[in-house]
C-alpha cells in the first residue's frame, strides 16, 4: 500500500506491509466529534466507539494491494474541547 496523503494521493509501498488491520478503539467520541477510520475511496467512515474493533484485509485475494481499504484518521475535534482524543491499538504486523 502506501501513505495516503491530504489530497488523497498514495505514495505506493510494495510489498505490502501487512496482509490485515485490526483496530481496538479504547474510547468512544461523539458524533460529529471527528477522530473517525476515513475510507476516502470507499466513501466510508467508522465512528470510535469504546471497545469496539474495525477489521479488514489490505490485499486482494490475488495478493494484490487493495487500494480500496486506503485509510486515515479524519481531522480530530478543536482544540478547545474538553475530550479526549481517540485512542485505538493497531498491531504492527500479523
Amino acid at each position: 500500500m502506501g501513505t495516503l496523503g491530504e489530497d488523497n494521493t498514495v505514495e505506493q509501498v510494495f510489498p505490502p506491509r501487512r496482509l490485515v488491520t485490526f483496530f481496538i478503539y479504547l474510547n468512544s467520541l461523539p458524533s460529529g466529534a471527528g477522530g473517525h477510520t476515513e475510507f476516502p475511496l470507499l466513501n466510508l467512515k467508522v465512528q470510535p466507539v469504546r471497545g469496539q474493533a474495525l477489521l479488514f484485509c489490505n490485499v486482494r485475494q490475488s495478493g494484490e494491494p487493495d487500494e480500496r481499504v486506503i485509510h486515515r484518521s479524519s481531522d480530530r475535534f478543536p482544540p478547545a474541547s474538553s475530550q479526549l482524543p481517540p485512542l485505538a491499538l493497531q498491531t504492527k504486523k500479523i
